[in-house]
């Protein structure tokens, strides 16, 4: 049978572990952790941030500080989780003999951002990171080479991707490896049957 979009995506392998399978499901419990993490922190960082603002309570700057630095990395860690979810996800697929799908652009950009952000220039005014001059890739390819590295808003994550647009990124790649997983396990229990 030609490999083809309609194809179940797993080819169960009875002669052992399916190595990518295992490692694009560690990466779905990563984005898992870091979805719920993501909320928690921003959403704790906005309390801290506004209980500072109004004076109330004995809020530091330290305190403040740390809810953001907890929720900005939250942040970077949800984008880098899902793009290797996306990976692996990709890696089955082609391991599978099937078309693999086409990355999401921004999610992609946006980890490359994070990743090459030490090679940046800061504006500390603003809170804003600029590509360098010879950089092309990271924050040389995104919407006017910068990315705003304040927790700024409840809606963007680094105000590019939309918590909304990320979540639904994230849980077409789970589904497709529920889907995967479901496929898999009742593979296992049908060679399993055949070979009593």
């Amino acid at each position: 049978m030609t490999p083809g979009a309609h194809q179940a995506l797993q080819s169960f392998d009875p002669d052992g572990e399916d190595v990518i399978l295992s490692l694009a499901v560690s990466w779905a419990g990563a984005v898992r952790e870091q979805l719920h993490n993501v909320k928690e922190r921003v959403r704790n960082f906005h309390n801290v941030d506004n209980m500072y603002e109004r004076m109330d309570g004995d809020v530091t700057m330290d305190d403040l500080a740390a809810s953001w630095q907890a929720a900005c990395t939250a942040e970077a860690m949800l984008v880098i989780s899902a793009d290797n979810l996306e990976r692996w996800i990709k890696r089955l697929y082609t391991a599978r003999g099937r078309q693999p799908r086409a990355p999401h652009p921004q999610l992609r950009a946006l980890r490359n951002a994070i990743e090459h952000m030490d090679e940046s220039e800061f504006d500390d005014d603003e809170w804003v990171a600029r590509s360098g001059k010879s950089q092309k890739l990271g924050l040389g390819a995104l919407p006017e080479s910068r990315l705003l590295i304040s927790v700024g808003s409840n809606d963007k994550v680094f105000d590019l991707i939309s918590h909304d647009e990320l979540q639904g990124i994230v849980n077409a790649l789970l589904d497709e490896l529920e889907r995967e997983q479901t496929d898999y396990a009742k593979d296992r229990i049908a060679f399993d049957h055949e070979d009593r």
